[in-house]
């Protein structure tokens, strides 16, 4: 069952079950619509005339009736030529109007309706006999005394109620005496369901002219749907349910697909066909366009990655130069100002450099640079080391260097030691270098305050370099 409904759904989710579907529902909203409102205004209408035929009934029967002999019909009724004719004539009318049910004349007062004439549906045989007294029903009960004023009731010839378990419209007309005095009431009756059954049977009757007619209309708009509408759209669904977009080519042939159906019903389907068709062409311009910028792209982004890269590295040591130590320092300013960092500076000056240049040339003065940086970097393997100036180095020390920046002082020291001691080696290889550290207190409002302290211990370490080693001039 579900799977059922799942393909139902699937069905109704296309264009061509969808527009069919529409044009159906409104034509039987329409035909709804049509039905009810020529329902109601063919049973106004059957009012009208039944209104119009009861009042004409009932003065012609009213025109044939004396005011004056009413007790007289009453007492003699059968015996009197007169009220016989009376009669017959009301069996006139009554075989003439096959709509009116009930023909009668009654007087009425206070404790009924005093039978004069009566014609019922039944046949001749079956009246109530004059005298006899018919109690009132509403809605005629509650106007007795309008009735016996000899106002006419209802103020329009029409008054629906029940009667005997029919629906009936009823109608009834004052007789006067002579002297101007209520005498009698004309009645007539319709059936409101014999009126009602003959406005259905006139509406299922239309209803079958307007369904064939709705229903040839109705086939004659889905071929069009579907030929101008439905199906070329299914054709352009059709062809993108094979586009690909993995290459160019791919889409130089989603391109070709389009354009094989060649749709020329010069309409808006044409135009949404055309429009389609360019946009597809401008996405191709468009990817191609974007590949090649895309690969432009790329390939600035390598040469500024490489250039940014080297923007920051010293070109002989490989360690950070003078702008990226620059901007270290502009970071520990704004930690500084934010809070208290934990910090440590450590400054490296080269010792002998000047000695190793005037005596072996600066090719072996770059490589002792090199060396003593090496040292650095090895000691300081986890922290930046940074060259700020032709002997100068820096290292910042954070997180666990900072925790164990004492052993990593004395060790940097040690190895300094160890490779000027090593006789062994050609003057350029015996790396020295003065080293002084420093942490920052909070105390220090800048940088600069923690490298001044870092700076003066490295220049007491030289002073004790120089007063043990020499110094060159």
């Amino acid at each position: 069952m579900k799977s059922i409904i799942e393909g139902l759904k699937s069905k109704f989710k296309s264009i061509s079950v969808k527009v069919p579907f529409v044009l159906i529902f409104s034509f039987i909203l329409v035909f709804i619509v049509v039905a009810f409102i020529v329902y109601s205004r063919f049973e106004r209408r059957m009012l009208d005339e039944f209104a119009s035929m009861a009042e004409g009934a009932a003065i012609l029967v009213g025109n044939r009736i004396d005011g004056d002999k009413v007790d007289q019909y009453i007492d003699e009724n059968f015996d009197m030529p007169e009220y016989n004719d009376i009669r017959s004539f009301m069996w006139e009318i009554y075989d003439n109007y096959p709509e009116i049910y009930y023909v009668y004349v009654y007087k009425i007062d206070k404790e009924g309706g005093h039978v004069i004439f009566d014609l019922d549906s039944g046949g001749a045989a079956d009246y109530d006999l004059p005298n006899e007294i018919y109690k009132l029903e509403e809605p005629f009960a509650s106007h007795v005394d309008e009735i016996m004023a000899g106002e006419q009731y209802p103020k329009k010839p029409i008054s629906l109620h029940t009667r005997d378990n029919e629906y009936l419209m009823s109608y009834l007309r004052p007789v006067f005496d002579s002297n101007g005095y209520y005498a009698c009431s004309v009645g007539v009756d319709f059936s409101m369901d014999q009126m009602h059954s003959d406005n259905i049977m006139f509406i299922l009757k239309l209803s079958a002219i307007m369904i064939v007619v709705l229903l040839l209309i109705l086939n004659i708009d889905i071929f069009f749907v579907n030929k101008y509408i439905t199906t070329p759209l299914k054709k352009i669904a059709g062809a993108t349910s094979r586009f690909s977009y993995e290459t160019d080519q791919d889409r130089y042939n989603n391109v070709a697909i389009m354009e094989e159906l060649n749709i020329r019903s010069e309409d808006e389907i044409e135009d949404v066909y055309n429009v389609f068709i360019s946009s597809l062409k401008e996405s191709l311009f468009y990817m191609m366009n974007l590949k090649r910028a895309r690969k432009t792209i790329e390939d600035n982004e390598s040469k500024i990655k490489y250039m940014s890269k080297n923007m920051y590295k010293d070109p002989l040591t490989s360690v950070g130069n003078k702008s990226a130590y620059l901007e270290t320092v502009e970071m520990l300013n704004t930690m500084i100002k934010a809070g208290s960092p934990k910090f440590s500076v450590v400054m490296i000056d080269i010792n002998n450099l000047k000695y190793i240049n005037d005596s072996f040339g600066h090719e072996k003065g770059d490589l002792y640079i090199k060396g003593c940086c090496s040292i650095a970097c090895k000691v300081f393997e986890h922290s930046p080391v940074y060259r700020i100036g032709g002997d100068e180095f820096v290292v910042i020390l954070q997180d666990n260097d900072f925790e164990r920046r004492q052993m990593l002082y004395a060790k940097i020291m040690i190895e300094f030691h160890n490779a000027y001691m090593a006789k062994n080696k050609e003057p350029w290889e015996r790396f020295t270098a003065s080293v002084g550290m420093s942490d920052y207190v909070n105390y220090d409002s800048e940088y600069k305050d923690t490298f001044k302290r870092a700076d003066d211990n490295m220049y007491q370490s030289k002073l004790k370099f120089k007063e043990k080693y020499g110094s060159y001039r």
